[in-house]
């Protein structure tokens, strides 16, 4: 669970273009990489990272462990990436 309140727009990289959600809503955003569409979901105790397409290998592997080092930032605590 986390213990700071974590907004999904504060995980985006700066550098990566910004798409509208469905909902401009304080828990999922979208980002394109790559071409790819991702949308990124905050739950209750996870960060759920879904991309609307094809990424290569290298970047699927690599994408979770951005978020996990952002999280680990905001939150000032180790986070496991399952």
């Amino acid at each position: 669970m986390f213990d700071h309140d974590v907004c999904v727009r504060d995980l985006i990289p700066p550098d990566l273009e910004r798409l509208p959600a469905a909902d401009d809503s304080y828990r999922e955003a979208r980002f394109l990489l790559r071409g790819v569409s991702i949308r990124a979901i905050v739950g209750v105790s996870a960060v759920e990272i879904v991309a609307e397409g094809e990424l290569p290998d290298e970047i699927r592997r690599h994408l979770p462990e951005i978020f996990r080092s952002r999280v680990e930032t905001l939150c000032k605590k180790k986070c496991v990436q399952e």
